[in-house]
C-alpha cells in the first residue's frame, strides 16, 4: 500500500545527490523516526505552497490520505515483508528532444564546503532564435544544491558575464550576488526532482543574439569531487506566440531601503497593472497575456510571499507560500494558463522577520532581502 508513495520520495532520494537515500525498506527503517517528523511537519515532500485558486501541473503535495498512510507506516517503524523488493521510482522527467547541449566550459571543483559559482556557456547567437524547452542537468548531483540557467543581456561590456569570467583566474567566477545586466531572463533550473521547462506547442522564448547564457551553481561540497553540469535546449526557428519573464518586484528593492528593521517584522505590498509591466517583457500585450508559471523569491529573512491577479474585482491567488524556505524555491506551473487583460492588476506581498541586531536592507546579496516574483508569460 505504501510503496507507490515511498517510490515518489525515491525520485529525489535516489542515492545520487545530497538527499538521504530511500531506495528500499532498510533505508526507510533506518530513517523512519526523522522521516515521520519531517512528513508530519509538512517539510517533506517539499511543496511549500498553500491553497491557491489555480491548479498546478507539477503539484508535489501529498494528498491527505496518502500522508496519513505514510505517517502510520513510519510510526510503525516502516515494516516490510521479508525479501521485499527495492522501490521502483519513476525516472525524472526529461526533454522529449534535445537540439543544443551547452556544457560548462571546464570541470570545476569547489574549494569550500559551500560555494556559488557562475559559468558562461555560450551566446544567444550560438542557438536558434527561440527556446521551447530547457533542462539543467547536474554533472555531479552529490555536490550540487541547485543550478540556475539564465540569459543575460549585458548593460555594458564591463558588467558582462564574460568580463567577470575573464577577471577571475579559475573556471567561471565567484557570484554570491546575482548577475548585473540590462535584462536577466531565467531559463530554467535544477533541484532534486525538478522538472524541465516545457513550453506549450507553438510557444517559444525569444533569445537575443547578444545574450550571454549563464549557469549559476550553488555547491554544498559535503563529498569530494568536481562538477561539469550542462544545459540542454529544445529550440525552434519560428513560433506562433512568444513568451518572456515578467518580473514583479517591489520598487524599493533596487535601492538601499530598509526591508526590515532590527528585531522587527515587516510586510511589503506592491500592485501594478499588466499594461504597465508589458514593455519590459518585449511582448505584444495589447490583448493581455497568459500566465504560465510563477517563481516567488525572498532571501533568508523571508516569512511568507503571495502573488495574485485581480480581474473584474475578483482576486485570484496564483501562489501563496505561508512558510518561506530559502532552500526550496520552486517553480509553480499552472495546469491551465491564466488569462489576464491589460487593465488587470498583479499583486505581490512579502513579509520579513529580522531577529538580528542590525537593519536588513533590500539588495541582491543573500544577507540583504528581495521581494520578487518571476512570472512566465505568453502573448495571447
Amino acid at each position: 500500500e505504501v510503496a507507490p508513495i515511498a517510490a515518489r520520495c525515491a525520485t529525489c532520494h535516489d542515492g545520487e545527490g545530497l538527499a538521504v537515500p530511500l531506495l528500499g525498506p532498510a533505508d526507510w527503517q533506518g530513517f523512519a523516526e526523522p522521516a515521520a517528523a519531517l512528513v508530519a511537519a509538512g517539510e517533506m515532500p517539499p511543496w511549500p505552497a498553500g491553497p491557491a485558486d489555480v491548479d498546478y501541473a507539477n503539484d508535489g503535495a501529498l494528498a491527505d490520505d496518502d500522508r496519513a498512510l505514510l505517517l502510520a507506516w513510519l510510526e510503525a517503524g516502516a515494516p516490510a515483508p521479508p525479501g521485499a523488493a527495492p522501490l521502483d521510482p519513476e525516472p525524472p522527467p526529461a526533454l522529449d528532444r534535445v537540439d543544443v547541449v551547452l556544457p560548462m566550459p571546464a570541470p570545476f571543483t569547489p574549494a569550500a564546503t559551500e560555494e556559488t559559482r557562475c559559468f558562461v556557456l555560450g551566446r544567444g547567437a550560438d542557438v536558434a532564435p527561440f527556446l521551447t524547452g530547457v533542462q539543467v542537468v547536474p554533472g555531479n548531483p552529490g555536490i550540487a544544491h541547485h543550478l540556475l540557467a539564465s540569459a543575460v543581456v549585458p548593460a555594458s561590456p564591463e558588467t558582462a558575464p564574460s568580463a567577470l569570467d575573464a577577471a577571475d583566474p579559475g573556471p567561471g567566477w565567484a557570484c554570491p550576488e546575482w548577475l548585473t545586466g540590462l535584462r536577466v531572463d531565467g531559463l530554467g533550473g535544477w533541484l532534486p526532482g525538478r522538472s524541465p521547462t516545457l513550453l506549450p506547442p507553438g510557444v517559444g522564448m525569444d533569445l537575443p543574439a547578444d545574450a550571454e547564457l549563464v549557469l549559476q551553481a550553488h555547491y554544498l561540497a559535503v563529498t569530494p569531487g568536481g562538477d561539469r553540469s550542462e544545459v540542454h535546449l529544445r529550440t525552434a526557428a519560428t513560433v506562433e506566440r512568444r513568451v518572456a519573464e515578467l518580473r514583479l518586484a517591489h520598487r524599493a528593492w533596487g535601492s538601499p531601503t530598509v526591508a526590515v528593521a532590527a528585531g522587527a517584522t515587516k510586510t511589503w505590498r506592491y500592485a501594478t497593472t499588466v499594461a504597465r509591466e508589458v514593455p519590459a517583457t518585449g511582448l505584444d500585450g495589447d490583448d493581455g497575456l497568459e500566465l504560465l508559471a510563477v517563481i516567488p523569491h525572498l532571501h533568508t529573512h523571508g516569512v511568507s510571499i503571495a502573488v495574485s491577479a485581480v480581474s473584474g474585482g475578483e482576486r485570484l491567488t496564483l501562489v501563496d507560500v505561508p512558510r518561506w524556505d530559502y532552500d526550496w524555491q520552486l517553480t509553480y506551473t499552472f495546469a491551465t494558463p491564466v488569462r489576464v487583460d491589460p487593465d488587470d492588476e498583479l499583486r505581490l506581498e512579502c513579509t520579513f522577520r529580522n531577529d538580528g541586531p542590525t537593519d536588513v536592507t533590500f539588495g541582491e546579496s543573500v544577507p540583504d532581502e528581495m521581494c520578487v516574483a518571476r512570472l512566465l508569460v505568453a502573448e495571447r
